[in-house]
């Protein structure tokens, strides 16, 4: 009994417990004007206003690292969160794979429809199995061909080395379009191609807008021409680490 109203005291004493603050970093490979950063910065608004900052995230737009690199700073938890291509998880999660064939989307509509339905959320708890938890995904757009000179039609294709993902799935879309795939990680894009160890590159408009256009990489690619030929999403993943100091509430 003594024991119980020291305690007591203590608390009348002290007054309320602080709750301790939680900053959760927030890693993307994209500039800060990149629709999925964008949104990352919105979220961390959203976060902090209704936490009372309790909660907040710091979103470090073009850090720098890989994103195979970034995706392992996730799993063993020394980065709380990130986005990052779906292809980074293919050959972790080969559930992950399916989003990335060629041609597989007919509308915006079918990617919602497949992304925020029973599929997407399969997808996402397959994540699991690497130790990540999946909160949603960003759809960045259709991917297509910048180059030099205009790609047209399969003819145009052929014997262009092509800067891809570093993704078997990237590399046989191609191959089957009959182009000659060069896997380059995305930092190493824009050098390839001014030096011309590359003819061309595949890649979404909001980041050939973005990212090529803000480092002048129109002088090395001239042309961007929608061939549309794949539609992989971005994840938003956070480590189970991070995940697991949460309150259920939060």
């Amino acid at each position: 009994m003594r024991g119980l109203w020291l305690s007591v005291m203590a608390a009348l004493l002290l007054g309320p417990v602080a709750v301790r603050a939680e900053t959760f970093g927030v890693s993307t490979v994209h500039r800060p004007d990149y629709p999925s950063v964008l949104a990352m910065a919105e979220m961390s608004r959203r976060v902090a206003e209704r936490t009372g900052s309790r909660i907040k995230l710091a979103v470090q737009p073009k850090s720098g690292d890989t994103e195979s690199f970034t995706l392992q700073q996730v799993r063993t938890g020394r980065l709380a969160m990130a986005t990052l291509g779906v292809a980074s998880f293919h050959d972790l999660v080969p559930a992950t794979t399916v989003l990335s064939l060629p041609y597989l989307f007919e509308s915006d509509d079918h990617v919602r429809r497949t992304l925020d339905g029973p599929i997407g959320e399969e997808i996402l708890a397959s994540l699991d199995e690497i130790g990540l938890v999946g909160l949603c995904f960003y759809d960045p757009g259709y991917r297509s061909i910048m180059a030099r000179r205009p790609v047209r039609n399969a003819a145009d294709m052929k014997n262009l080395k092509i800067g891809v993902p570093l993704s078997e799935m990237a590399r046989g879309t191609v191959q089957a379009m009959g182009g000659q795939p060069v896997p380059l990680p995305g930092s190493l894009v824009y050098e390839a191609l001014k030096a011309r160890l590359v003819d061309a590159a595949e890649e979404n408009a909001s980041a050939y807008l973005s990212a090529f256009l803000a480092s002048r990489q129109q002088t090395a690619t001239g042309v961007y021409s929608l061939t549309r030929h794949s539609r992989p999403p971005e994840i938003l993943v956070v480590s189970k680490a991070a995940w697991q100091r949460l309150s259920p509430d939060d």
